[in-house]
């Protein structure tokens, strides 16, 4: 997961910023391909879901999915020495499945995810402080840029597949069982409502930012 800010900030470059910026995202997903492959599965859906919504009112259009062909491409040649073994092994080698369980059994109901999170365990969930922040990020929607809605929709939506609201064994979400836990979608959520918390912070009194960090602090130094 830590190289999931610097996917981040290279999608941002991609999708909104300076799209000559490509290869930060290119480096990150790379770094991750030899990290976690899951991840990369993940990280990549997710990508892909947000550049289609984006893309409707995206400037530029045809340069971003150039900087992004360009970041897929160079992502691929450099995982090379990961992806030829891995595709060598399935080939040739016959490989066993790890036990898989069901996907419905590790979710939280509503009242649940609430009292995780208002305790803060930080193994289940997102924690405290970012719960909190889902409220702070409601109240000022309205003030943020579009991209960062919908982006705010997409950590919603997050957050919520760890509930008994979705159901994991009926189709399509039943092909995404290889997630085996879905708590592994916490990471992608932390880094999405942490940087929108910034951003909504950003714009109010520097008084209520200073007093948000500390609280931040405190909560995650508890155990």
């Amino acid at each position: 997961m830590a190289f999931l800010p610097l996917i981040f900030a290279g999608a941002y470059q991609v999708f909104k910023g300076d799209y000559r910026k490509w290869p930060m995202l290119s480096i990150g997903m790379t770094l991750l391909v030899y990290s976690h492959l899951l991840s990369v599965f993940i990280a990549t859906l997710l990508l892909t879901i947000y550049f289609l919504i984006f893309l409707i009112c995206a400037d530029e259009r045809k340069k971003r999915i150039m900087a992004l062909i360009n970041a897929v491409l160079s992502c691929t040649l450099m995982s090379l020495f990961q992806i030829v073994p891995l595709i060598e092994q399935i080939l040739f080698t016959k490989l066993s499945s790890s036990v898989t369980f069901p996907l419905n059994n590790q979710l939280f109901n509503f009242k649940q995810l609430i009292m995780v999170n208002l305790v803060n365990q930080l193994d289940k969930q997102v924690g405290f402080v970012l719960f909190i922040s889902v409220v702070v990020i409601c109240l000022r929607l309205r003030y943020i840029e579009k991209m960062w809605r919908i982006l705010f929709v997409i950590s919603l939506c997050l957050l919520l597949a760890t509930t008994c609201l979705v159901n994991w064994e009926k189709f399509p979400l039943d092909l995404l069982k290889v997630l085996q836990f879905p708590w592994r979608l916490n990471g992608f959520t932390t880094i999405f409502l942490s940087y929108l918390l910034v951003v909504v912070l950003l714009n109010l009194k520097k008084y209520i930012y200073v007093s948000f960090m500390i609280l931040a602090i405190f909560m995650n130094t508890v155990t």
